[in-house]
């Protein structure tokens, strides 16, 4: 049980918390993008300020978010996936700020800017990096879960097996000792039978302390009390 416990506290560090972790970082950079969009449209620098403030900060949420998958990231295929998501994000950011420089004024139209285009081609690349990511754990989980699964059957088997054999065992043992006790029975009533009909030469085994051994011991204490009374009436039988 203390491996299915290990492989399942794997699954939940690894896989599932690698999917996790792309959502968050997937969903702060989505909404990094729409505040990219209204920063474009405003006006008022004050508000454009606002803007490019919560920008920053989901940035930095999308780069925890990041950091948290690097160290549970195990398979190549996962590993490659986080280099191509890191590049994307590294040039999109700073095809972002040429972007935003390139706007002659606040709000002014930005539709036939060549920065516009890498922009929309790095963000739609950066949501497939996430997505990828999260099914590459997704897949993962599925696939310890269901080896899991044939780890947790295969030692209810054996659990199941080892019970069987104990059932099998204790009832052997239980016929040896019905058959056992039923010899011994058999004996104390066949030699119960031959002192009643005066044989008082051979004495009851006595071989345990149970209740048949006490029953053993009691027909044997009577063969001697019966013994000892024979024995004085034939001394009484020669004085006569």
């Amino acid at each position: 049980m203390s491996r299915i416990n290990e492989n399942y506290q794997r699954i939940n560090k690894y896989d599932t918390q690698a999917a996790f972790d792309a959502v968050q970082a997937g969903q702060a950079f989505s909404e990094a993008r729409g505040s990219l969009t209204r920063y474009l449209f405003r006006v008022d620098p004050a508000e454009r300020q606002k803007i490019a403030e919560e920008m920053a900060a989901q940035d930095k949420r999308t780069d925890e978010a990041i950091a948290a998958i690097q160290p549970v990231v195990t398979s190549d295929a996962a590993k490659a996936a986080m280099d191509k998501l890191q590049k994307d994000l590294s040039a999109y950011r700073t095809a972002r700020t040429a972007l935003m420089q390139a706007q002659t004024q606040p709000g002014s139209p930005v539709d036939n800017l060549p920065q516009l285009k890498p922009v929309h081609d790095l963000g739609g690349a950066l949501s497939e990096d996430f997505a990828k990511i999260e099914q590459i754990g997704m897949d993962g989980a599925k696939q310890e879960t269901a080896a899991l699964g044939e780890q947790i059957a295969s030692e209810r088997i054996v659990t199941f097996t080892l019970s069987l054999v104990v059932i099998v065992v204790a009832m052997g043992i239980g016929l040896w000792l019905a058959r056992m006790i039923s010899r011994r029975l058999t004996h104390l009533e066949q030699r119960a039978e031959e002192i009643a009909g005066g044989d008082l030469s051979q004495p009851v085994q006595v071989l345990n302390g149970d209740e048949i051994g006490r029953l053993a011991a009691a027909i044997e204490h009577m063969r001697q009390n019966l013994q000892q009374s024979m024995s004085e009436i034939q001394m009484a039988a020669n004085q006569v």
